[in-house]
């Protein structure tokens, strides 16, 4: 099981009053000072909330969100994993029976400091020899923030330490280009491919 979905925050209040938000998101909120930093983050769990009743899963509302492996974020007393996003414009949601890790990103400049800094040879090459080198660079950006969402340990491991050709111990990504965004998605076992992706009207 792998859903994804994403949607436009442009409508979500950045005040989270009367939204039924978890107690770990108005945590988050309580931090957060740009209004549209508020409503990516307000979206992209309104999304869980849209996601997790598509999918059959009755939750209650709030959210219990907590902190497991390594400060990543999850259900408590429940089976299901999910991962969040936001980017420009949009939130993005992935819900899955296994660790997930998802990324979207707007359309990024390539920058040849950053290429070789963070990309493996293999994915330096990969965006050095294509037609349009944001859309690459963005493609592998959002593979490689993904696996390491997946493993719940973000920035801790270095971005050249591993290739989104050949991820470690049987990983896997996915990755699609929609609406001028980039949206990549991996599971630490098995097919990354999702069952369905979805845009919600959000809020």
């Amino acid at each position: 099981m792998l859903f994804v979905s994403y949607g436009n925050v442009d409508s979500v209040p950045s005040d989270p009053d009367g939204l039924g938000l978890s107690e770990y998101r108005l945590d988050r909120l309580a931090k957060l000072q740009p209004a549209e930093k508020r409503r990516q983050s307000i979206g992209a769990e309104l999304l869980l909330v849209k996601e997790l009743s598509a999918v059959g899963e009755a939750f209650p509302v709030p959210l219990h969100i907590g902190s497991g492996i390594n400060g990543k974020p999850c259900l408590l007393d429940s089976t299901i994993h999910f991962n969040l996003s936001h980017s420009g414009h949009f939130a993005a949601c992935a819900v899955s029976d296994a660790p997930v890790g998802l990324d979207i990103q707007v359309i990024s400049p390539c920058r040849d400091a950053v290429l070789r800094r963070c990309f493996c040879l293999d994915e330096q090459e990969y965006v050095r020899s294509s037609t349009d080198r944001d859309e690459a660079f963005t493609e592998i950006w959002t593979q490689k923030e993904s696996y390491m969402k997946a493993l719940g340990l973000g920035l801790r491991i270095p971005m050249d330490s591993f290739s989104v050709f050949d991820l470690p111990d049987g990983a896997s990504a996915w990755h699609t280009a929609l609406e001028g965004m980039h949206i990549s998605v991996c599971s630490l076992t098995g097919s990354a491919i999702p069952d369905t992706v979805t845009k919600r009207k959000l809020p």
